[in-house]
């Protein structure tokens, strides 16, 4: 049987459309896990500064902003109690907005973000190359991006690219949580830079393990061999031939920028994907709130702090 534990969902809302119809997909997740959702709007101070740090924008006029947010989420959250009969908070934060993303998720232990890949947030577009690809590299939780121009309210087909990575099977153990029945197929895409032994043998541990759970779930797997150079594009070119409707990725970590490095196989499939991405990192190193917390700041040497 299929581990439901998703408890919590966090969605970032910046009131685009994109970011609306990321909320109507946590709703059908939230609904199928009986999680709760968490709303959030961060009012974005990244350019409120100039270049010696000053805020040149009044108090007043934060507020004011932060009161537009506010009329603008109650509706919201009623509607998602009301209408959906789910458990409804929402928050607004002003600060950096991936760092804020990234923070609130973990202090409130979500489960997973889901978030719209464009939109606006500010005065400024709020576009996966800036926002939603910041708040996977340092998220403590998998995040969903979802595109733009449609509503993702099931998902039938889920694209599996397994690498020879560490943790390339183990992102089931996420993904099995948030299927909805046992309708889903899954299609695994084996891929390989050289198909050596070593990466024969290893690839094809991976598949064996994942097998097996799928088995255990009453999962539908089918499966293709990619090898070469131009694995992103064969993973978009796969998602796109089978009509997957979700492709699941592992985002590898790499040693030298300590948790929070996003590699060029990640970005873009996350940059071009026409159908929902779901990110899962290995686990942290050190889940301690607050070493975590510091290495989001670290990694963002060049931003201006948060407010207080």
């Amino acid at each position: 049987m299929i581990n439901n534990s998703v408890k919590n969902i966090l969605v970032p809302l910046d009131f685009s459309e994109t970011s609306l119809n990321a909320l109507q997909t946590a709703i059908a997740i939230a609904k199928q896990q009986n999680a709760d959702i968490l709303l959030l709007n961060v009012v974005d101070t990244s350019f409120m500064f100039g270049f010696t740090g000053v805020a040149y924008i009044s108090e007043k006029t934060i507020d004011s902003m932060v009161n537009v947010s506010a009329r603008m989420l109650n509706p919201l959250v009623e509607m998602i109690k009301e209408k959906h009969h789910l458990s409804c908070t929402s928050m607004i934060k002003v600060g950096l907005v991936p760092l804020s993303i990234a923070k609130y998720a973990l202090e409130n232990e979500a489960s997973l973000i889901i978030m719209g890949t464009h939109g606006i947030s500010g005065f400024r577009e709020f576009f996966i190359g800036s926002t939603a690809q910041k708040v996977i590299r340092i998220s403590s939780c998998p995040v969903l991006t979802v595109p733009p121009n449609k509503k993702w309210l099931e998902f039938k087909t889920i694209l599996f690219p397994i690498r020879p990575i560490t943790g390339a099977a183990e992102k089931y153990d996420f993904l099995r949580k948030i299927i909805g029945h046992t309708d889903t197929a899954i299609k695994v895409l084996v891929l390989a830079t050289t198909y050596s032994d070593p990466e024969k043998k290893l690839l094809h541990k991976f598949v064996k393990e994942l097998k097996a759970k799928l088995t255990q779930d009453e999962i539908k797997i089918s499966g293709n061999i990619k090898a070469g150079k131009y694995i992103p594009e064969t993973v978009l070119r796969m998602s796109k031939s089978v009509d997957a409707d979700m492709i699941a990725i592992t985002v590898n970590n790499d040693p030298a920028f300590k948790q929070f490095f996003i590699g060029p196989f990640e970005q873009h499939i996350i940059n071009h994907a026409t159908v929902p991405v779901l990110s899962i990192r290995p686990k942290l190193a050190n889940t301690d709130s607050q070493v975590v917390i510091q290495q989001m700041h670290e990694s963002f040497p060049e931003q201006v702090p948060l407010f207080a």
